[in-house]
């Protein structure tokens, strides 16, 4: 815990520890924050706090692949936010995260009809705010999808919705994951050495985000495109 009296800034400062657990992956040390934030956000009655700390919840629950649960958690979220229209258009970013997570789940468990139904939510709400950052990760989402559906020229299509979104936020988070994947198709277009060149981008950014999750979708991209190539040899 950490030793704050105030209450909005410990709630602050839980979730921004909470954000960076997300972004390294970490399940264990969540868990804690999202407890002590929760506790604040019921005790003081914040609803809107609530509704976000719920979300979070609810990946701490798909990290340890407990699917039902997650998307109940998620599904309370987005209801905390839709109690009038004022609050639904005020934290519509809260729900499209929220929708995003629940295309995740479709997406892990290989219903990838249901996934991008979830992702198109989320990018339709991004997209009325200008959320680049947001769109980047559900475009970059509801590519994967379409990938692992093996409808590849709509993969492309996100994904380059999504470097079109990355270039102008600029930042690393996820970006290896959108190399690696956009490489994989590059290669399977007949495309190698470019595809090729995209894998070890997405290595070494991976390595400087030191995110086990990344890092484990480049090597498992590496592996494919191994695979790829010999079986066009063969």
């Amino acid at each position: 815990a950490i030793d704050i009296q105030d209450d909005d800034y410990a709630l602050e400062a839980y979730k921004q520890m909470i954000y960076y657990c997300i972004q390294v992956s970490e399940a264990g040390k969540m868990k804690e924050y999202i407890q002590l934030a929760l506790d604040i956000a019921i005790r003081r009655n914040y609803h809107k706090e609530t509704g976000i700390i719920l979300r979070f919840k609810g990946l701490y629950h798909i990290l340890l692949e407990e699917y039902a649960l997650a998307r109940e958690l998620l599904t309370s979220s987005i209801n905390t936010f839709t109690i009038s229209k004022e609050v639904a258009e005020k934290y519509a970013l809260n729900m499209a995260a929220a929708y995003n997570y629940i295309g995740e789940i479709y997406r892990l468990t290989d219903d990838y009809d249901q996934a991008i139904d979830s992702y198109e939510k989320a990018i339709e709400i991004g997209k009325s705010k200008n959320a680049y950052t947001s769109l980047m990760v559900f475009y970059i989402n509801a590519g994967q999808t379409m990938y692992h559906k093996e409808d590849y020229d709509k993969a492309m299509e996100y994904l380059d919705l999504a470097k079109g979104c990355q270039s102008m936020v600029d930042i690393l988070w996820k970006k290896a994951i959108l190399d690696a994947y956009l490489g994989l198709i590059h290669i399977r277009g007949k495309n190698k050495a470019q595809g090729l060149k995209m894998i070890k981008t997405a290595e070494v950014e991976a390595k400087k985000m030191k995110n086990p999750d990344e890092i484990k979708i480049v090597a498992w991209a590496k592996e494919e495109a191994f695979y790829i190539i010999n079986a066009e040899d063969i």
